[in-house]
């Protein structure tokens, strides 16, 4: 897997955005925050450790298959709440890559696209 130390998280991500939706991909991108509240507080997410992205790969027959993309720079770290989605979306069968470079996933996706 080639890394690239010098890329911001945003910048990976929007890297790997723009190649799956021009390989025709259903791209949906979460955003896992807290909601703001008039007291400076924030209402807690409902579930922790989302992934960044959910890609629907279509298929030339039968349903999309769903894959969990996790974004990671070169440096950073996967939190134990993203573990453990991760590892939970791996054991009911759902495809799930934690990708710190474009290369990574065109590596990793390239199966799926026949």
């Amino acid at each position: 897997m080639i890394k690239h130390p010098n890329l911001k998280e945003s910048e990976i991500q929007s890297q790997i955005i723009s190649w799956l939706e021009y390989q025709k991909c259903l791209v949906i991108r979460l955003q896992n925050i807290g909601i703001p509240l008039k007291d400076g507080g924030f209402r807690p997410v409902r579930k922790k450790g989302l992934p960044d992205l959910i890609v629907f790969i279509k298929r030339k027959k039968g349903y999309p298959i769903p894959i969990f993309l996790e974004i990671k720079s070169a440096k950073g770290r996967v939190s134990p709440e993203q573990e453990a989605f991760l590892a939970d979306a791996d054991s009911r069968g759902i495809i799930c890559f934690i990708a710190r470079s474009l290369d990574f996933v065109q590596d990793s996706l390239k199966k799926y696209f026949i």
